[in-house]
C-alpha cells in the first residue's frame, strides 16, 4: 500500500500477471479518488487511466482485466487527481 506518512495509506494496486488483471483500492475515504495511469513497454506508451468508483465505503474496489503481451513490463502509476499531476507512487511488473 502506497501513502505517506505512515501507517496511513491512500491506495493498493495489485497487478495478476499470468491473467493481467489489475486490482486497484482507493483505501482513504477522503473527499477525492485515485487515479491508476497504466502502462506498458513496447507499443508506445500509456494503456489507460483507471479509477475506483468514489462512495462512501472505507474501501472502493475496481478490477480491470488488460491484455498486456506476456513478458511486457507493466508501469502503474498512482495519482490523486484526474489531472495526473499530484503523484503517490509508481510500481512495476511484467505480464
Amino acid at each position: 500500500m502506497f501513502g505517506y506518512p505512515y501507517p496511513y495509506a491512500l491506495a493498493k494496486v495489485e497487478f495478476h500477471p499470468y491473467d493481467e488483471i489489475l486490482w486497484m483500492y482507493d483505501v482513504t475515504n477522503d473527499g477525492d479518488g485515485l487515479y491508476y495511469k497504466v502502462s506498458y513497454e513496447g507499443d508506445g506508451g500509456r494503456y489507460g487511466v483507471y479509477t475506483p468508483p468514489g462512495t462512501s465505503n472505507a474501501w472502493d474496489v475496481k478490477k480491470v482485466n488488460l491484455d498486456i503481451p506476456e513478458g511486457r513490463t507493466v508501469t502503474i502509476a498512482v495519482y490523486d487527481d484526474v489531472k495526473l499531476t499530484d503523484h503517490v507512487a509508481t510500481v512495476r511488473g511484467t505480464a
